[in-house]
């Protein structure tokens, strides 16, 4: 059926559902990953640093793909690239499943990565075009907003039952045929749409970026078992900080490639995307660290897990519309900082009441903050891109996302104690997330000094 038989607002509204859908699958994977990762080290014999890097490599090819994947969205076609990133989200998830051993499954998971971030960009790039007019995009946000809530209610309980009855392997299996489903839907409902203006990605900046971001997990992942005074450690951290410079002085040699050249100057798309970042490195971030805090700390099943963690995601799926009605009073800036306020509360509640009961109380204050901000970080982005770049937006905001997960994962991860009694052993993480959204508020401020609305 093409997309001109059917009647214009039920395939807006096709759409909208099958693109959400696209995107939500990112936090499908994120969360069951979380709850398989324990249980594939136990299956291949791997220790902390194997699960780290479970993790860790699907958020480095994410975060690294995110930005060329918008741009080349707006230039190439959103709807073909959105299809071809199902296709290779699929092909990367059959690999997965079959992985004999460590190694070929954090590469498979890095590819994986790479074609999920294809796929979100591609997909908020559509969302955004499909919905220029100001209340249509505000409703479509609520919506989006409301499927990835649910998906992150959804999720955990989900990947205990996967994980129950089909083991590990099903847990990758599980997306070919979802991966075949949303692309029919979207062939069917989307039309085509580019940007034949935008110049193409600037490879050397991406590189440079790419390498910054290996080094510095590599840096987190490996000091977390050598020490921070181990050579490999150091070097580490010395290839990411001269990529990092070359990144910045690439940037400031052009004025168009990955397209934020003139964007990095402006003081209040720097504020949207660090409030996107800290969100996801202090809140967002919880959903991998916690369920693998209860299984290596209190040996929770799966399904206990995915039960314990419903005060957070509960809180991730009712606030959003609560953040978005606060953010219409009191403006976005305002929101945002109450946010990571809020954040800054539950994670030092939860420091301080780790391993006793009032400790799932924290966890609901974090998932309140994280939820309050979720759509409002999304928002203060696309409202400070210019006209015609949703894109280029999509794919930054992703890319501030999902990075914040990788390098607060791998810096968080590596502070939980193993040793200590039950679930106590992870309040230094907490702690640390804390003092993480605190500084974050307060270079926001200096940084947007918010006052009028919006």
């Amino acid at each position: 059926m093409s997309a001109g038989s059917v009647p214009a607002r039920a395939q807006d509204q096709g759409l909208l559902i099958a693109a959400s859908l696209c995107c939500a699958m990112s936090l499908l994977d994120t969360n069951v990953m979380a709850l398989a990762s324990p249980v594939i080290a136990e299956a291949l014999r791997t220790g902390p640093t194997g699960t780290r890097w479970l993790i860790s490599a699907f958020f480095l090819g994410f975060a690294t793909s995110l930005l060329p994947a918008g741009a080349i969205s707006d230039l190439c076609g959103r709807r073909r690239v959105l299809i071809r990133g199902l296709a290779a989200l699929a092909l990367t998830s059959l690999m997965a499943g079959a992985a004999p051993g460590l190694g070929w499954l954090v590469w498979a998971r890095a590819a994986q990565g790479v074609a999920m971030g294809f796929v979100l960009a591609s997909a908020l790039a559509l969302i955004g075009q499909r919905f220029p007019e100001p209340q249509a995009r505000a409703r479509a946000w609520m919506l989006w907003g409301t499927i990835m809530g649910l998906t992150m209610v959804v999720a955990p309980v989900l990947g205990g039952l996967i994980l129950h009855f089909s083991g590990w392997r099903g847990v990758f299996l599980l997306n070919v045929p979802i991966c075949l489903g949303l692309g029919l839907a979207i062939r069917s409902l989307a039309t085509e749409s580019a940007d034949l203006d935008r110049e193409a990605p600037d490879a050397v900046a991406i590189l440079s970026f790419a390498v910054a971001m290996f080094c510095g997990t590599w840096m987190l992942i490996a000091a977390s078992s050598a020490g921070w005074a181990d050579v490999q450690v150091l070097a580490a951290g010395a290839l990411g900080a001269l990529a990092l410079a070359g990144l910045v002085l690439r940037l400031r040699g052009r004025r168009a490639g990955v397209g934020v050249t003139p964007l990095y100057r402006q003081r209040r798309v720097v504020g949207a995307v660090m409030a996107m970042f800290a969100y996801a490195a202090t809140a967002q971030v919880m959903a991998s660290l916690l369920p693998i805090g209860m299984r290596v700390l209190a040996g929770a099943t799966p399904l206990q897990i995915g039960v314990l963690m419903l005060p957070f995601t509960s809180a991730m799926l009712i606030f959003p519309r609560v953040g978005a009605q606060i953010s219409q009073r009191i403006g976005v800036w305002w929101m945002l900082l109450a946010g990571l306020a809020t954040i800054a509360l539950g994670t030092a509640a939860a420091a301080a009441l780790a391993g006793g009961p009032l400790f799932f109380a924290a966890l609901f204050v974090i998932g309140a903050g994280a939820g309050a901000m979720n759509g409002e970080t999304q928002k203060a982005i696309m409202m400070t891109m210019p006209p015609g770049s949703t894109g280029l937006a999509s794919g930054i905001s992703t890319t501030a996302r999902f990075s914040g997960v990788l390098l607060g994962f791998t810096a968080l991860s590596g502070m939980i104690e193993p040793s200590a009694a039950g679930l106590s052993g992870i309040a230094p993480a907490m702690a640390g997330a804390m003092a993480a959204a605190l500084a974050a508020a307060g270079v926001i401020w200096m940084t947007v000094r918010p006052g009028a609305r919006g």
